[in-house]
């Protein structure tokens, strides 16, 4: 599993460290995840873009999404990467449910939610990974068969 440092995560998600320590410090499920030595998954990365998304253009306070951010994250890492990048996440905005709707069992929720397609999300991470820079440190960390430079080659 890839493991990410607290730098990796910032620069994928574009968000600043200091937001990030705030965020540590207010969202549940980043509140164990202290120190320099700090790691995340893909999945923590993920739903970090998209909790920045929510908060940066969406206007949603990072206090408000303290409660769903734990089933964000509950969710994000129970699931595969393509399970994720062919979802919608709803948010409900009268009870706070929070689900992952795969696009082929899309139920529209019964109260005003938002609802966030995943695949921007996805390839703008993805993207970033491609970097042939970004985790020059985790290549050493993956099994030989999976550690395979930008020209297809097994390194």
């Amino acid at each position: 599993m890839l493991s990410l440092s607290l730098q990796q995560v910032t620069t994928v998600t574009g968000i600043p460290e200091q937001t990030m320590r705030h965020w540590r410090n207010t969202l549940p499920p980043l509140k164990g995840l202290n120190g320099h030595r700090a790691t995340f998954t893909a999945a923590d990365a993920l739903a970090l873009l998209v909790l920045r998304h929510l908060v940066k253009v969406m206007g949603i306070s990072v206090a408000t999404l303290q409660t769903p951010s734990e089933r964000i994250f509950e969710l994000f890492r129970a699931a595969t990467w393509s399970q994720l990048a062919g979802s919608l996440l709803t948010i409900d905005s009268t009870d706070g449910t929070v689900e992952l709707w795969a696009a082929s069992a899309l139920r529209f929720p019964e109260h005003p939610a938002v609802m966030v397609p995943m695949a921007s999300f996805a390839r703008e991470i993805r993207s970033a990974w491609t970097d042939p820079d970004a985790f020059d440190d985790q290549m050493e960390l993956l099994p030989a068969e999976q550690a395979v430079s930008r020209t297809g080659a097994t390194q």
